[in-house]
């Protein structure tokens, strides 16, 4: 989803839908200087969901392999059920979602994108719940991040996380 030359995108639903085995991202939301608005991905089955811009974006009791946020104004993501979440921009919230993991080397990676200007500062998990197993690392956050992350908060969270080194 992404404007060309000076148009924008607006009000646009993405339900029930099933895409899969994609080159890239099976979602793209994306914007440089135009506007993206009103973005609502529901009820659906995604390898990638990859979420670099907008305003107003919301995935919401959708299944994802992976969710990548390289956003200043990150999505409101809830009830959903995620393999994998790679943050390095702006600030991301998890409602009612589920974490269901095994086997990858990291679960949440906390990267910062110096390049855009927009690192990762807050990531908030609310009421989730995380099954992981045979993790290297639950969460990875290489030095360049460690001192703009300014908030990684889990509130009324609940885990079962075995073999997770970090």
């Amino acid at each position: 989803i992404e404007p060309d030359g000076s148009r924008s995108v607006t009000n646009v639903v993405i339900d029930s839908c099933n895409i899969r085995d994609t080159v890239g991202a099976s979602v793209i939301v994306t914007n440089v200087s135009n506007v993206i608005d009103q973005i609502h991905i529901t009820g659906c089955l995604l390898d990638h969901a990859l979420f670099l811009g907008g305003t107003n974006v919301t995935m919401d009791g959708s299944k994802a392999s992976k969710v990548s946020v390289k956003s200043e104004k990150a999505p409101m993501i809830s009830a959903c059920s995620i393999e994998e979440i790679a943050v390095s921009g702006g600030n991301s919230s998890f409602v009612g979602c589920n974490f269901t993991s095994s086997g990858k080397e990291r679960f949440l990676t906390i990267t910062s994108d110096v390049v855009s200007g927009n690192p990762a500062e807050s990531i908030v998990f609310s009421n989730c719940f995380f099954d992981i197993a045979d993790c290297t690392h639950f969460v990875f956050m290489p030095a360049n991040a460690i001192d703009r992350v300014k908030l990684l908060k889990f509130n009324n969270c609940r885990a079962k996380i075995a073999h997770a080194l970090t």
